[in-house]
């Protein structure tokens, strides 16, 4: 962390800086606009924006979810009750410029969109088409005229309200780029010419039809003023610049909207990037470890959301929208400017793209603890700072250069009759799959296990599933299936290894696991190593092992120690509410009055109500009363601390599970080495 904060203000930041400057030329503001063309003036404005909207969504979806539906009043059909009319076009903005083909392709195969539905008033004379805009919000299609009609209506509505004036958020950006002109208002002609890289007035005049110098001219003209009476010399205020910015968008829109994003603003009239270097300067103060890793993660969930690789994501399409201002978890990112954003992911992008070209294939994570200071520890020290699809490339990576099978060997083989467990919910824990598959695989060498990543059509696994009285083609069917059984096993009663978390009964979790807290045997162990074992072959076999553990369970595996106030909250939210109750209590007359209300015979010479509470003793995990202190005396005001932390000590033990963590790490590192996974 500190070397990327020392070159956040150096060589590094102006790389990021153009990368992102460059990325603008792939992905212009306007790249991820879809034009829709021909759609059915009889669907209302909702229907058409709720099938748009639900058919874009597993692609990342739109900004904001905003569809731009323009719409009139017109004839209703009997059935229908809503009077917004579509007018027969729609203009979209994608979150993913790298989904735009798919989604285009997935619109126009659409038939409700196309009005292909049985029963329907279509109108046959419509010519539906689906279109993506160029840079200059153009498009070259049969329908252009169309387009262009639908596009002026899409301009018109980003800048004016519906009584023709500029609307509030373009008429404050125009000001602003106005006022990026150094110099008072009101502007002479040679300071709006001024070509600093901080004035956006020029930028934005450039792009106007005619050259530079005719444009202000006919600026000053129409809308200058005199400021000296003796000179003839004009000045443009900046009531003088919003009078011709709104004849402009009033005439032509388009061409307006053009001009504005050429200054450096995306369609939400956000800056794309810092467009000074004193701004840059001034940005610098948000430059903190805390917003990279914030970032890291963002830009993760925005992967997953949009089934992309980080690198396929635009620094332009990182928007952070309302839902985003309001989540706990980018708490660091609140009141960073968005252009800021963009160059730290900007930054970060080539920082892991160097990481994973060079350094990932050539460096041992295995020697770390021996050598603090090697790349390796640094890199280990740094994980937070790369994507989660870089390190999963170097675990892929690692997985592949560990092949240990020889090619001549014979895989491993299970059998077993599905029929016997079919409507077995509930076994016996030797008559499990899972049992019967490790009784079998016993006598197998741990290398015969370690494949390449499975890939392809007819995929090798670490062992071949053979189920009898099946004649199937392939083992990749029967092997998800095995996986599928043992995964449900795991998290049923029929195995002692996993445990639904104490917070499901209070309704939260429902359906997370932790590990079963005991006192192992050799039985246990055996079992541990091969749940172990179940792990790597999964990550060999990349098929999805589906067992839902909470976050302790994952964080130890990784050697990491757990964040045990979050995790006691995730996985027990009623000793954790318990624990936090008697935490407040500030005198020993509010301490007996909470017992009292439970244990009316608990400060008596009388016997403790059963099931009393307010005792040394507290249920664990799995149900069963644990002693805290011999004898478990009563709660007292003086003891009261104690139990406290005798109960989190009890906890965090449960959680921690350090007598079969290890075990199953070592069956994972039979299959898988463990340093990838750090």
């Amino acid at each position: 962390s500190s070397w990327i904060s020392t070159q956040s203000t150096g060589e590094g930041v102006k790389q990021s800086l153009c990368q992102l400057r460059d990325s603008l030329a792939t992905c212009t503001p306007t790249a991820r606009l879809i034009v829709i063309c021909g759609l059915p003036t009889f669907y209302s404005r909702e229907r058409v924006e709720t099938t748009i909207n639900r058919l874009c969504c597993p692609y990342g979806g739109l900004v904001e979810g905003e569809i731009f539906v323009p719409s009139h009043h017109f004839p209703l059909p009997p059935s229908s009750k809503d009077e917004q009319l579509c007018k027969g076009v729609a203009v979209l903005q994608l979150n993913c410029f790298e989904k735009i083909k798919e989604v285009v392709e997935v619109l126009q195969e659409n038939k409700f969109l196309k009005g292909d539905v049985s029963g329907s008033n279509a109108d046959n004379n419509r010519a539906y088409c689906v279109v993506t805009l160029g840079p200059d919000l153009l498009c070259s299609s049969d329908n252009s005229a169309l387009i262009s009609s639908a596009v002026e209506l899409y301009a018109t509505h980003r800048l004016l309200t519906h009584e023709g004036s500029l609307n509030s958020a373009t008429e404050t950006l125009l000001i602003n780029i106005f006022s990026s002109c150094p110099g008072k208002s009101p502007l002479s002609k040679a300071a709006y010419s001024n070509t600093s890289e901080e004035n956006m007035l020029c930028p934005l005049t450039t792009h106007y039809e005619d050259d530079l110098v005719t444009t202000i001219n006919t600026i000053y003209k129409e809308h200058g003023e005199k400021v000296n009476p003796d000179t003839e010399e004009l000045y443009l205020s900046t009531t003088g610049f919003l009078s011709w910015a709104t004849d402009l968008a009033t005439s032509r829109p388009v061409l307006l909207l053009r001009c504005i994003l050429a200054t450096g603003h995306d369609l939400q009239y956000n800056l794309l990037y810092p467009v000074d270097s004193d701004y840059l300067n001034k940005l610098n103060k948000y430059c903190h470890p805390e917003v990279d890793k914030t970032i890291v993660r963002y830009v993760n969930r925005l992967c997953r959301s949009r089934g992309v690789s980080s690198n396929r994501i635009f620094p332009q399409e990182i928007l952070m929208t309302t839902s985003d201002k309001s989540d706990p978890g980018l708490v660091p990112l609140f009141g960073v400017p968005i252009e800021y954003l963009r160059l730290r992911f900007a930054f970060l992008q080539v920082i892991n793209t160097s990481v994973a070209k060079h350094l990932l294939p050539a460096v041992s994570l295995s020697t770390v603890d021996l050598a603090p200071h090697s790349i390796g520890s640094v890199l280990l020290r740094g994980r937070n700072f790369l994507f989660y699809d870089v390190k999963l490339g170097y675990l892929n990576f690692v997985i592949n250069s560990t092949d240990r099978r020889s090619g001549d060997s014979v895989p491993p083989e299970i059998i077993f009759d599905p029929l016997t467990f079919v409507y077995q919910t509930e076994r016996l824990i030797g008559n499990t799959i899972t049992m019967l598959a490790k009784q079998q695989l016993s006598r197998t060498p741990s290398s015969e296990l370690c494949v390449k990543l499975a890939a392809g059509g007819d995929p090798i696994f670490p062992f071949n599933v053979k189920l009898t009285g099946e004649n199937v083609a392939g083992t990749s069917g029967s092997f998800r299936y095995f996986i599928w059984l043992v995964a449900q096993e795991l998290q049923s009663s029929s195995l002692p290894v996993l445990i639904e978390c104490p917070s499901a009964s209070a309704g939260e979790n429902k359906g997370k696991f932790l590990l079963a807290p005991k006192n192992i045997d050799y039985h246990d162990e055996a079992l541990l190593l091969f749940f172990g074992n179940l792990l790597g072959i999964a990550m060999r076999s990349d098929v999805p092992f589906a067992i839902d553990c909470l976050k302790p369970f994952w964080t130890r595996m990784i050697g990491e120690q757990i964040d045990f106030d979050n995790d006691l909250r995730q996985s027990d939210i009623i000793t954790y509410n318990f624990l936090k109750g008697l935490k407040s209590l500030s005198t020993e007359t509010e301490f007996k009055e909470l017992v009292g209300k439970t244990c009316p015979t608990h400060f008596s010479n009388e016997e403790c109500c059963p099931g009393c509470p307010y005792k040394f003793s507290y249920s664990s995990l799995d149900g069963r009363e644990v002693e805290l202190r011999a004898g478990s005396p009563l709660i007292t005001w003086t003891n009261l601390n104690q139990f406290i932390e005798c109960t989190k000590e009890l906890r965090r033990c449960e959680l921690s599970a350090e007598n079969m963590i290890p075990l199953i790490q070592c069956g994972l590192e039979a299959v898988v080495p463990l340093e990838p996974l750090s």
